[in-house]
């Protein structure tokens, strides 16, 4: 190894957080490690996690953009205006180890002894040395004790007339009478009654750190699953994530909505659905990155009842071309509504679209601006998640 890469190496040991600032010297050092893991592997990936976070392109597939990123393409105001309390190198090694944590590695505490010896490696040559032993040791139980500190969130399974977060009641499915119209008044094409996909209760109360804000939950929270299936990018596995009503209070800012959180290695990362409504939120709740990764425990005590209640849910034409159709997915409770889909569908020769509904097939078509819809009972299985051309976000096509 020559030296400049030695010197590079031995800056792992500030930024990945094993060495504690003055003002932080009470907490432990901490250090990066997998099982198998080398000291070449970790200063490679320590280094491919600082380029991500300048240059968000390089980053590997799984790992979440950075923070920064995030709210200048998504335009989250929520994100920007947490950024604005964070110190550059701050967020930077926020972000290493978010990523650090997508390339498999769990952040463990030093003892004493690894703390005292690392002080004590003098120059590029020690400090290596001192990694090499280090790195040597069995971790398994370091990392799984690590782990059991944030419980994984209840796993998601694909359900059939599963849209995002609702399940439609396959008897209530309804084409609409006479023709719709593509003018955001009079464009249903198909209703359904739905219940939630999956709901859960917090069973402690949650009360974490976000940079300078908290994240605030009652115990006995009632949050709900959104699952947009494994096409869902850039998203956790399955495009799956929990959502509660969950209060941030920062400096900068007061927010009470549902607020989503997935699975990742060592704990969990947040992303606000975008909408204030606390009962569902939409597809934007699971692109991961936008907050970052939060520390502390989210219990969740899965339910076989829907504790939120039924919805309604209308299919809408919202536009097209000359050889698609579109429709986008609401669901209405209470007097507020939630985009939950959008997609497209080729039109055949006849002029018609067939958007798959499981164990039915919805045909639109169109004549001139009108839309003509039926409802039949030959699906082949497949739903609108499987739609070649769909959309996981609020836009319109």
């Amino acid at each position: 190894m020559s030296k400049s890469r030695m010197r590079w190496a031995a800056g792992l040991t500030l930024a990945a957080g094993l060495v504690a600032s003055p003002a932080q010297a009470a907490k432990p050092m901490t250090a990066h490690v997998k099982s198998g893991g080398t000291y070449d592997a970790i200063v490679a990936d320590y280094g491919t996690c600082n380029k991500a976070f300048v240059d968000p392109t390089s980053r590997p597939p799984n790992v979440p953009l950075p923070q920064t990123s995030v709210a200048a393409q998504a335009g989250a105001s929520l994100a920007v205006g947490m950024m604005q309390g964070y110190a550059k190198e701050k967020a930077r090694q926020a972000y290493v180890d978010d990523c650090m944590g997508a390339l498999g590695y769990s952040k463990i505490d030093l003892t004493p002894a690894e703390t005292t010896g690392l002080k004590q490696a003098k120059g590029d040559v020690g400090k290596k040395a001192w990694f090499d032993a280090f790195l040597a040791q069995d971790f398994s139980v370091r990392i799984a004790q690590v782990q059991a500190l944030t419980p994984p969130l209840p796993p998601s399974e694909p359900q059939p007339y599963g849209v995002g977060g609702v399940r439609l009641d396959p008897a209530s499915l309804k084409a609409a009478t006479g023709l719709a119209q593509a003018d955001g008044v009079n464009n249903i094409v198909l209703t359904a009654t739905a219940a939630h996909l999956r709901t859960a209760t917090l069973k402690t109360p949650m009360d974490l750190k976000l940079g300078m804000g908290r994240l605030v939950a009652p115990a006995g929270a009632v949050f709900h699953l959104i699952d947009y299936g494994p096409g869902a990018t850039p998203v956790a596995p399955r495009g799956a994530a929990w959502c509660g009503p969950i209060s941030l209070k920062s400096m900068l800012m007061k927010r009470v909505g549902a607020t989503c959180f997935v699975n990742v290695p060592g704990g969990y990362e947040m992303s606000p659905s975008g909408n204030l409504s606390t009962w569902l939120a939409g597809p934007e709740g699971v692109v991961r990155g936008s907050l970052g990764s939060i520390d502390g425990a989210i219990d969740l005590a899965p339910s076989d009842t829907d504790l939120i209640g039924p919805m309604t849910v209308a299919l809408r034409v919202v536009g097209g071309s000359e050889t698609t159709i579109a429709l986008q997915a609401t669901a209405a409770r209470d007097g507020e509504a939630v985009i939950i889909w959008w997609g497209l569908a080729p039109i055949n020769d006849a002029g018609r679209a067939v958007f798959p509904l499981w164990g039915h097939r919805l045909t639109v078509t169109r004549t001139g601006e009108s839309y003509a819809s039926v409802l039949t009972a030959d699906g082949d299985g497949h739903g609108l998640l499987e739609l070649p051309d769909q959309g996981m976000t609020l836009r319109r096509p």
